[in-house]
């Protein structure tokens, strides 16, 4: 019973790891923009000023949710 616990549990953790994945932007040196003071409440950017994105290729976009 032990060793079919022991072989649960690796395997778990094994699965669990390969799910795992790695959210830091490559550029780090970049700041995320902050709304100015005094905007209403919603999205940053609008979607409007959002670039198209491409099948297949990755999209990298920050949207601000300002919420009073």
């Amino acid at each position: 019973m032990k060793k079919l616990f022991i072989l649960l549990t690796v395997c778990t953790g094994m699965s669990l790891g390969a799910f795992a994945q790695h959210c830091l932007p490559a550029d780090t040196t970049t700041s995320i923009p902050v709304p100015p003071p005094g905007s209403s409440a919603g999205l940053t950017p609008s979607y409007q000023e959002l670039a198209p994105g491409i099948v297949g290729q990755p999209l990298i976009d920050t949207i601000i949710f300002t919420n009073f």
